[in-house]
């Protein structure tokens, strides 16, 4: 299949680039490092001799040991990552956790047709079909880049002891700057400890996942799950993810992890209304755009209303 070749960004290129890798295609990039981009950005999704880009290159083959699941619930569409785990040099199997207008038949994976009955709660009966040891969560959106990325995630769960190891995640190149530098601040390019787990891309040991997989909740299943557990980001092992903007489907989710938060007593960013508006000049200096300045305002706005729902009343 005929590759891309791109030295600068602009819209179109960016479009360009995104259709390719959600082909498996072959990216060439020749240019400087775009604008606002990281190095470990680049080199897991194109091909590039800069040697600041080059140790960043996607992971490839890897060792053999006891196969992985990967649990990949779905309402909508085939999984965009599925051509890249059939791939994986560490033995890999594929469960397509489907319901809704999901799919039926999936070439290379088993699909489990089953009711929607939660994030935490379908996540959890789906452990039942899954006879591996090791079992990788993932979201129907994202993309494993490199032939070794399961086997960097086992290299890091063996080697570090921790509960969970989550991938590094990648944005698409059309990611808004702000969401750019979210993504490297959540999981950085060094790697390194995380507050816990996130299931875009997160590896378990499969009995230990059992044993966490306790906490019943509407959303943020990964965070009530791995709360003060040990979980550890693998920066080299990267998944290519990231959300365009939605600015209600984005207040909306960041007010459900918010009451999740409050819920189980942790840590709030924003804790209610007045920490809102105290925090509304920093968010008027940091906006680059008008259209940015207003998600940040609807995120200080979720976090407020979530943090005061999820409380205990009384």
């Amino acid at each position: 299949m005929t590759g891309l070749e791109l030295d600068v960004l602009d819209d179109a290129a960016a479009l360009r680039w995104e259709a390719a890798l959600r082909l498996g295609r072959r990216v060439r990039w020749t240019g400087a490092v775009p604008r606002g981009w990281h190095p470990a950005e680049l080199g897991p999704l194109a091909e590039c001799c800069r040697p600041d880009v080059q140790p960043f290159a996607p992971p490839q083959g890897g060792g053999d040991g006891p196969a992985v699941t990967a649990v990949i619930p779905t309402h909508r569409r085939v999984p965009a990552g599925l051509w890249s785990l059939r791939s994986q040099a560490w033995p890999t199997r594929i469960l397509v956790v489907s319901n809704g207008v999901g799919p039926e038949r999936v070439a290379g994976a088993r699909v489990w047709r089953t009711p929607w009955t939660g994030h935490a709660d379908t996540r959890r009966r789906a452990l039942a079909e899954v006879d591996t040891p090791l079992v990788l969560m993932m979201s129907d959106d994202a993309v494993p880049l490199g032939t070794g990325f399961v086997d960097r995630l086992v290299r890091r769960l063996r080697h570090s002891g921790a509960d969970a190891v989550v991938a590094r995640q990648v944005p698409w190149p059309t990611a808004l700057p702000a969401t750019r530098l979210a993504l490297r601040r959540w999981t950085p390019p060094t790697g390194g400890p995380m507050p816990h787990a996130d299931h875009v891309a997160t590896l378990y040991r499969t009995d230990t996942l059992r044993s966490l997989a306790t906490v019943d909740v509407p959303i943020a299943e990964d965070l009530a799950w791995t709360h003060g557990r040990t979980v550890m980001c693998a920066a080299d092992a990267p998944v290519l993810h990231s959300h365009p903007p939605d600015l209600v489907a984005d207040f909306r989710r960041r007010r459900a992890e918010h009451a999740v938060r409050a819920k189980l007593g942790m840590h709030l960013p924003i804790p209610g209304l007045r920490a809102a508006l105290q925090a509304v000049p920093g968010a008027c200096l940091a906006a680059d755009t008008p259209a940015d300045l207003v998600r940040r305002w609807a995120d200080l706005a979720g976090m407020a209303l979530g943090a005061r729902a999820g409380r205990p009343s009384g």
